[in-house]
Parts: C-alpha cells; sequence; structure tokens
C-alpha cells in the first residue's frame, strides 16, 4: 500500500527528539513509500545537518519542502499535503514516536472501511521516556460518538491520523488557525459528512512538556480560542448556545495559575 507520512519542523525543535520521531517511522512493520518533511522556515545548523543525512541515506523516501519563512503549522501541512504524492496520508509530529504497527494497523482499518476517510488513535503521553507514560488521551471510537464529542472538544488526536487526501483538498486544506489547525479541519471535514474513526487503542507516545499548559494559558491564548469557536458558530457547526458555554466555562479555564490548569487537564482529558 503506497502512502506518505507528513511532518513539520521549526527550528525550536530538538534534533534528538526529530531523530527519534523519524527512526520510529522508519522502523515499522508497515513502511511508508514518501517521507514529506516540511521545514518551516530556516532551521538550527544541528536539525539541518540531521535531515540532511537521512536524505543522503534514503534519497528515495524523503522528500523536503523547504520555507524561505516561518508560516505556522496550518500553512506549513498545508504546504506539505500538496507536496504528497499519495491519497494516504499519516501525520506524524516530530517530537512524538509511533508505535512500531501504527501504519499497519490504521491504514489495514482503510482498506477494509472505504467509507472511513480519517482514522486516528488513543495516545500515550509521556515527559522524558516512553516507557514512563503519564496519561492516556483516549477519544471517541465511532463516527457518531466523534461528531458529538467534536462540538465541545476536539475528538482527535492530531499527531495520531492517517487521512485520504482528496478529502483535506476538497474542504481547503489546512487553514492557519494558530492552535486549532487540525480541529477547524475536522470541523469543516465532519459538515461535509465525512466520516470518522479512532482506533481504541494508544498507536503514538506523544511527548508532552516543552511547557504545554503554558502556551493553552492566558489572555492570548482566550482570544485565539474565541475566535476559532465564533468560526465554528459562523459555519454552523456549534449552535450559539455552544458558543455561550465555550465563553462561560472554558475562557475561565485558561486564566486560572498553570498548576491548577494542570490538574484540570489531567482530571479531565486523561486518564492514568
Amino acid at each position: 500500500m503506497n502512502f506518505s507520512v507528513l511532518m513539520s519542523v521549526y527550528f525550536k525543535e530538538t534534533p534528538l527528539f526529530l531523530k527519534e520521531a523519524i527512526d520510529s517511522v522508519l522502523n515499522q512493520s508497515l513502511i511508508p513509500t514518501e517521507v514529506v518533511l516540511v521545514k518551516d522556515g530556516p532551521l538550527t545548523e544541528e536539525l539541518d545537518d540531521l535531515i540532511k543525512e537521512y536524505t543522503i541515506k534514503f534519497p528515495k523516501l524523503f522528500k523536503i519542502v523547504s520555507l524561505k519563512e516561518n508560516v505556522g503549522l496550518g500553512k506549513a501541512l498545508s504546504f506539505g499535503i500538496e507536496a504528497c504524492s499519495n491519497d494516504i496520508i499519516a501525520r506524524m509530529d516530530t517530537d512524538d514516536i509511533c508505535h512500531t504497527d501504527r501504519f499497519e494497523k490504521q491504514i489495514s482499518y482503510m482498506m477494509a472501511h472505504p467509507n472511513i476517510d480519517v482514522v486516528g488513535s488513543w495516545i500515550y503521553e509521556f515527559t522524558e521516556a516512553k516507557e514512563k507514560i503519564s496519561g492516556t488521551r483516549k477519544v471517541p471510537e465511532l463516527n457518531k460518538q466523534i461528531l458529538k464529542f467534536h462540538k465541545k472538544r476536539n475528538a482527535l488526536n492530531h499527531m495520531s491520523v492517517v487521512f485520504r487526501k482528496q478529502r483535506v483538498v476538497e474542504v481547503g486544506n489546512y487553514i492557519d488557525m494558530p492552535y486549532f489547525e487540525d480541529y477547524y479541519l475536522w470541523s469543516r471535514m465532519m459538515l461535509k459528512g465525512i466520516k470518522f474513526h479512532n482506533l481504541p487503542e494508544a498507536l503514538v507516545f506523544a511527548r508532552v512538556g516543552n511547557d504545554m499548559i503554558g502556551r493553552r494559558h492566558g489572555w492570548s491564548y482566550v482570544k485565539k480560542e474565541l475566535r476559532f469557536f465564533r468560526k465554528l458558530n459562523k459555519l454552523g457547526f456549534i449552535s450559539f448556545f455552544k458558543l455561550l458555554q465555550v465563553v462561560l466555562f472554558r475562557v475561565p479555564l485558561r486564566l486560572l495559575p498553570k498548576k491548577v490548569l494542570s490538574i484540570v487537564y489531567d482530571k479531565g482529558m486523561r486518564s492514568k
């Protein structure tokens, strides 16, 4: 089965984490036919050297898309989608680690269920070593459950998804929406009746930390979150009542002290 893996890297990322991510892609039970790596603006010398090593060792596998300036994840991934040669695309973050049979399980499911266009999974979360799992982010399995859940919280783990390129392009590809690029994409796809499924097992080890809570805290994030949910309301994906719920319940959370917000995340979104 021909499929592409899509990754995007920018200058702040850690070379060791990128190496672990790429190695986990190369050590799969089902190997991709193409890895599209978007360089979102100029990188550090260490990152460039590492990427060069892989392109020299695997010249037919890696396709590098170099952007002159940092444009953000949404725009970078849209360029990456256009560069992918295959219709089946697996997303992968450059600091996470794939389970060895991730692609085999997800793509086999897509082949057996041609009506499903996006397949995600649960994720294990870790900070230092993937053997020390700090939590599991479980998401709904069936399309009907996913649609319901998605109106209040993102029902897919972005770093775990495999999707059909044609369906993503049909709804306008990734669009710049800081912190919500994938949430916005899935919402637009759902409005078009595109079907989703999450495999009820963790197929990706997701690296948390790097001040993940800090990036989802404060007035700057609140403004982006409100802009996003107002957009969903305009599209007709959520009602005005749901939008009001966001204002009343989500906004105050973003203004809590980071330690308190971290506890809320652990209790409300993850299982140990």
